[in-house]
């Protein structure tokens, strides 16, 4: 079954507001305002097709939460980025 399971991990990277490009690589059902995006050495996920695999991160930036609709990625880089749309009502 499924388990709503929180879990806190620190990370660090780089923040920056996502841009047209990032929002036409999006699902159309996951555009709202305050999209932003994310970059970290650490592995990211959106939620799976089956959802019993896994759901979609949430990243905490600045006191406002954002849940992530994409990620990328970049091995031969060592780092993920991903776009995050922000959930306390951004405006």
């Amino acid at each position: 079954g499924f388990a709503d399971t929180k879990t806190t991990i620190s990370a660090f990277g780089n923040v920056s507001v996502a841009g047209p490009k990032d929002l036409d690589m999006t699902p159309e059902a996951d555009r709202v305002t305050g999209a932003m995006k994310f970059w970290t050495q650490r592995k990211l996920f959106i939620t799976h097709e089956n959802p019993t695999e896994g759901v979609s991160d949430i990243i905490v930036w600045k006191g406002h939460s954002y849940r992530l609709a994409s990620v990328y990625s970049y091995p031969q880089r060592g780092y993920w980025s991903a776009v995050g749309f922000r959930l306390d009502g951004a405006t």
